[in-house]
């Protein structure tokens, strides 16, 4: 059961499914609460495979090295406190939410256009569909 619960009826709602598990010894249950959160979409997922295959056709750079190399440039850094030492490791996109996963891709199109005059367009811009007729699929 996973309920979205934004108002105190959709609480209470919950807590009334909750009630009515059965608790009779032949199951246990698992329950996790935690904050909603919009993760980025399949859209932008999948615009971004496609500049990266504009940048990599137009540069001769591999895709993979890329994005690496895009994550490196604009991704931050979290530290954490494990076992009593510092860990340091770089933040992923797939932890990104919607529109932090937004804010990235803008630095992307802007690092391209300003410093290699590569222009990456997307969906209802000019010439949207001949950038994705040659860029868009995999070849």
């Amino acid at each position: 059961m996973r309920s979205l619960i934004a108002t105190d009826q959709d609480r209470n709602t919950f807590i009334q499914k909750i009630m009515q598990i059965p608790l009779d010894g032949k199951r246990r249950w698992t329950a996790e609460f935690k904050p909603f959160r919009i993760q980025r979409t399949i859209k932008q997922n999948s615009l971004y495979r496609v500049w990266l295959r504009c940048i990599a056709a137009e540069t001769g750079n591999d895709i993979n090295d890329l994005d690496e190399c895009f994550k490196q440039k604009h991704l931050s850094w979290q530290v954490k406190e494990v076992l009593g030492d510092t860990v340091v490791r770089r933040i992923h996109t797939s932890t990104l939410n919607t529109a932090e996963f937004t804010v990235y891709l803008e630095a992307v199109k802007m690092q391209m256009l300003v410093n290699y005059g590569i222009e990456l367009k997307s969906p209802g811009e000019d010439h949207w569909d001949d950038f994705y007729s040659h860029y868009g699929q995999e070849r």
